[in-house]
């Protein structure tokens, strides 16, 4: 949760009614150059007031995911570490992106864990590339 730097690995995290917090994957994902995906929330966990705020995850990309969420009820929600959280949906795209994740910014490439600051700061400006339905 913001503000708790203890990071729980086991048993069941409360999350407190109106705070945000952070989940990692446990897996560790690796991207080839023409696949991306974006993560959901699953159902579950909307119906008990949860709201994500999750990411593109980039064609490229490698490590563990940075999730954050927010108990949007007025009441405490149960966690369950290791409890499926989101589902993935893969992308296909036509043709290898032009520029990897790695490439284009690699802010948290290899990351572990819940990662709240970029490996490295950008000097260079983001490129908004078209999305292929």
């Amino acid at each position: 949760m913001r503000g708790d730097p203890e990071v729980k690995r086991e048993g069941t995290v409360t999350i407190p009614p109106r705070t945000m917090f952070y989940v990692s994957t446990i897996e560790r994902v690796r991207f080839p150059s023409d696949i991306c995906a974006q993560l959901w929330l699953r159902t579950t966990w909307i119906r008990k007031g949860i709201i994500g705020a999750f990411g593109k995850i980039d064609a490229g990309f490698e490590g563990t995911l940075t999730l954050g969420a927010y108990n949007a009820t007025d009441d405490p929600v149960e966690i369950p570490i290791g409890e499926r959280f989101c589902q993935m949906v893969f992308e296909s795209l036509n043709s290898k992106s032009m520029q990897d994740y790695a490439k284009r910014s690699g802010n948290y490439q290899g990351q572990t864990g819940i990662t709240l600051t970029p490996k490295k700061q950008r000097k260079c400006l983001s490129i908004m590339l078209p999305v292929v339905h």
